[in-house]
């Protein structure tokens, strides 16, 4: 946004917090205040902007404990008409896109100085603060199919139990999973590699979980990750399946997983937010003729 309004990230906080005072850590809590006043100078609703904060909602609360600095995926962002860093970037215990299964980069791959979205000059955020270096043509390493197995159990154990409600359950899987593999905060890259490695050992996560649907669900998660079954199916969160039967059997994977469309336009939602920076400056009339952003619907 802050690229999209030819200003330094540091320029766009500055306007907020004096409109809104103290934000804090706004990906791991709600700022009623910041979220109202966004919406009230874009037009957009405020649950458009509360859901940007995924650390403070449903699938991130397991891992507000887990936070870390932001880190990111050359492949992603490559891919991307609007690169922009996903939550699991900032949890530690995410050693690996999700997506790419590539080591999320910590530094720029030419100065190596540690990336940071919010330090540096007027820039896009996938160009380094540093050295201006474009972050997207970065070399990443492959990431063991240990840790690429292990990851995906956690992040799928933890979506099944808030698909069901279950937040605080999600939240003690993941302390679990620390405990079962992990050496303190240091050895989060252990645990999810111990997992991937030794899923056996990991059922032991799913103390407390009472038999029945639920508990299936969650063991079939852990089983389906089997080294032997990696390269031919996957497992997938349950919110991707549409016609799962809670009563019936839980351990094959449905035809084809549900496409999730957002619905969000990114194009409408810069000019407003760029229309707002304008208006907080007092120098609308006197700024300079932008370029509009590519307009990301033509993007599939």
């Amino acid at each position: 946004m802050a690229a999209a309004s030819h200003i330094a990230p540091a320029g766009l906080l500055s306007i907020l917090r004096r409109a809104v005072g103290s934000m804090g850590d706004v990906d791991s809590k709600v700022n009623s205040r910041l979220v109202h006043y966004l919406a009230d100078q874009t037009g957009h609703d405020p649950s458009r902007f509360a859901t940007l904060q995924r650390l403070s909602i449903a699938d991130g609360l397991a891992y507000r404990a887990y936070l870390g600095p932001t880190r990111y995926c050359v492949a992603c962002w490559a891919d991307d008409p609007a690169p922009y860093v996903r939550w699991e970037w900032r949890v530690s215990l995410v050693q690996c896109c999700p997506e790419h299964n590539l080591i999320l980069m910590k530094r720029c791959g030419k100065c190596r100085t540690p990336f940071d979205p919010l330090k540096g000059p007027t820039r896009p955020i996938h160009q380094c603060g540093e050295c201006g270096a474009d972050l997207r043509r970065g070399q990443m390493q492959k990431a063991p199919i240990e840790m690429e197995m292990g990851q995906r159990v956690l992040l799928d154990l933890t979506a099944i139990m808030t698909e069901f409600g279950r937040l605080k359950a999600a939240g003690s899987i993941v302390t679990r999973a620390v405990d079962l593999y992990g050496r303190g905060r240091e050895g989060l890259r252990d645990v999810v590699v111990g997992l991937g490695a030794d899923r056996y050992r990991g059922r032991s996560m799913l103390a407390g979980v009472r038999k029945g649907p639920l508990r299936r669900a969650l063991f079939w998660a852990i089983r389906a990750s089997a080294h032997d079954q990696w390269v031919e199916r996957r497992p997938l969160p349950i919110r991707c399946w549409a016609h799962l039967d809670l009563e019936g059997p839980v351990y094959e994977l449905p035809p084809a997983p549900v496409k999730i469309v957002c619905d969000l336009d990114l194009y409408d939602f810069l000019k407003s937010y760029a229309a707002f920076i304008d208006r907080s400056r007092g120098a609308r009339s006197e700024a300079p003729r932008r370029q509009s952003p590519a307009d990301p619907r033509h993007h599939h």
